[in-house]
Parts: C-alpha cells; sequence; structure tokens
C-alpha cells in the first residue's frame, strides 16, 4: 500500500484542529459541500461533494484529540478502500490540508466552488 503523508503547523489548539477534521461542520467549513456522521469507531460518514462524488466512509481508527483514520467504503473506484487519516502531535499539530490550515488559522469559510479546485465538480 501507498503512504502519502503531509505535515503542517497550524497555529492552534488540538482540540480546534480535530473539530475541523472529525465533525461534519468542521469538514464543510474546509472540505466537502455537505458531510454527516458522528465522530465514534466505526461510525459511517458520508463525504458529499456532488452527485457524482457523494462517498461514505467508515472511521476504523479513533483517538479524540489526537488521531481519526477513515476507510472509504463508497467512492470512485480509485477511492475504494483508501485509508486517510490525520494524526495530531505537539510538534507539528499533524498532517493537515492546505484548506484546512487556512480556516483554521483566519476562520475564514470559503465557498464550496473555491475548495477543492483539483478535482471536477459537477
Amino acid at each position: 500500500m501507498n503512504t502519502i503523508s503531509q505535515g503542517f503547523f497550524i497555529k492552534s489548539s488540538k482540540e480546534k484542529i480535530f473539530e475541523a477534521i472529525s465533525t461534519p461542520n468542521g469538514f464543510n467549513n474546509w472540505w466537502t459541500k455537505k458531510c454527516s456522521g458522528i465522530p465514534k469507531l466505526d461510525a459511517e460518514y458520508n463525504f458529499y461533494f456532488s452527485e457524482q462524488y457523494n462517498w461514505k466512509a467508515k472511521i476504523t481508527q479513533l483517538i479524540p484529540n489526537q488521531e481519526i483514520e477513515f476507510t472509504m467504503t463508497e467512492a470512485s473506484e480509485s477511492w475504494e478502500n483508501t485509508l486517510f487519516g490525520f494524526k495530531l502531535t505537539d510538534d507539528t499539530n499533524g498532517n493537515i490540508f492546505v484548506e484546512l490550515k487556512e480556516y483554521i488559522e483566519t476562520g475564514v469559510v470559503l465557498e464550496f466552488s473555491q475548495r477543492n479546485k483539483h478535482i471536477e465538480l459537477c
């Protein structure tokens, strides 16, 4: 299995960062158009970007305010069974995407159309 890691320093508490990477409202502020789920082990999440990108995942690892991992259960073929997650540490505050970094540090929520420009949405 291939692994891709990205690290960012974020000027915020672990609790605030974890909320942004583990709750539907948090995801909606920096990544998804609409998200649902409860941050509990084995819970199912729906990551909705458009009708074409209406994906589901299951939480397969969870340590509150430290780590969360999702396994994709319904997605485009290239994402099926993919694991993605976040680990927060005192040194780096985790593996966080640029959009999340900007949201956490500035509090600015970009319109959905301005996020995820690397994929074409319907």
